[in-house]
């Protein structure tokens, strides 16, 4: 990119981020601060990024089914409350 495009491109991602992060929430009602929601806006806006690439292993019939597992990931993380760790003792 050229130097002289730089700035432009820079202010108009902060802008999106802010967007993004304001659609997320305040960090008063919401509990989480600001280095919260902003890792968050960042997780949201990498897996939109990501999701382009990724869709392209699966069949048109099949994006139902990968809306819903990326969904449940960015919603409930890998780890949920529902997961179930084995525990080993070595």
């Amino acid at each position: 990119m050229p130097a002289s495009h730089a700035p432009v491109v820079f202010q108009a991602y902060n802008d999106m981020f802010r967007a993004v992060r304001s659609v997320i929430g305040a960090p008063s009602p919401t509990g989480l601060n600001r280095m919260q929601l902003n890792a968050r806006a960042h997780l949201l806006l990498s897996l939109a990024s990501w999701v382009r690439i990724v869709v392209r292993r699966y069949e048109p019939a099949d994006y139902g089914l990968v809306a819903r597992r990326v969904s449940d990931i960015l919603l409930n993380g890998l780890a949920g409350s529902a997961s179930a760790w084995p525990c080993r003792r070595w």
